[in-house]
């Protein structure tokens, strides 16, 4: 919905250059209207498609702009006509390069992730990073990267990412709970407990977290802390077998 929302931009930009390109009246309008497109493509693309692309996108319509009043201040048909053809190939050029650089960056990703899967983590990373190249905005691969880096016990590197990933996105608890895990690898078991409070904060019923701050309270040897974080994570998910064996090693039945 969000591609045809771009298409549809275009479309009145192409439409207007064409309909308006002498009327001057019409440009002080069009003014107004531009912001108010810039505004509409960064907030209902930037969660999904990469903003690079739609500053690229921006970029484009304000160019457009520009050579649709220069066409209007030299009233000359033939150089307005000119100008307002060049307006739409480039907006043309821009909305064909869109789709490219979503693909690129998708292809990256996934295949970073593929590498992943099967134990390749270093090959992953620098997936990854190409991924990010395209588009510095997208929390997904940041995450990735770090559950990678984690993977290869680079901990002090893997938190960077995920916070990366975080200040893009700080909303999602999975986000807080990798994080959490990577700190209590690194034995830092008081931090990875606030990552964990973080994540169910946002996610009540985000079992594996109470299961993490769980195990991280047994080993500060907070046992009350822990049973009860075990004992919610078994009321989430009864069927959990780490958290039933730790709390029956906890209360000793």
């Amino acid at each position: 919905m969000n591609y045809f929302l771009v298409l549809a931009c275009t479309l009145i930009i192409v439409l207007e250059l064409i309909r308006f390109s002498y009327d001057k009246k019409r440009h002080r309008l069009w003014i107004l209207i531009v912001p108010v497109l810039k505004i509409c493509l960064y907030t209902q693309l930037g969660d999904y498609f990469p903003v690079v692309i739609a500053t690229n996108l921006n970029t484009g319509l304000t160019g457009i702009l520009l050579i649709y009043y220069y066409a209007l201040e030299k009233e000359r048909r033939k150089k307005g006509v000119k100008y307002a053809k060049f307006g739409i190939i480039f907006a043309v050029i821009i909305v064909l390069i869109f789709p490219l650089q979503i693909a690129l960056h998708v292809f990256f990703f996934e295949k970073g992730l593929s590498m992943y899967k099967v134990g390749n983590y270093e090959n992953s990373i620098k997936y990854f990073d190409k991924a990010i190249a395209i588009d510095k905005r997208n929390y997904t691969a940041y995450y990735a990267k770090g559950e990678a880096l984690d993977k290869l016990r680079r901990y002090d590197e893997a938190i960077q990412y995920y916070d990366k990933a975080i200040s893009l996105k700080p909303n999602i608890d999975a986000l807080h709970n990798s994080k959490g895990l990577t700190l209590y690898n690194e034995k830092k078991y008081d931090d990875a407990i606030l990552e964990y409070n973080k994540a169910i904060e946002l996610n009540s019923k985000a079992y594996a977290s109470y299961y993490n701050r769980g195990l991280a309270y047994s080993k500060l040897g907070k046992n009350e802390n822990a049973i009860k974080d075990l004992q919610e994570t078994l009321s989430l998910k009864p069927n959990d077998q780490k958290a039933a064996k730790l709390l029956k090693t906890l209360t000793g039945k």
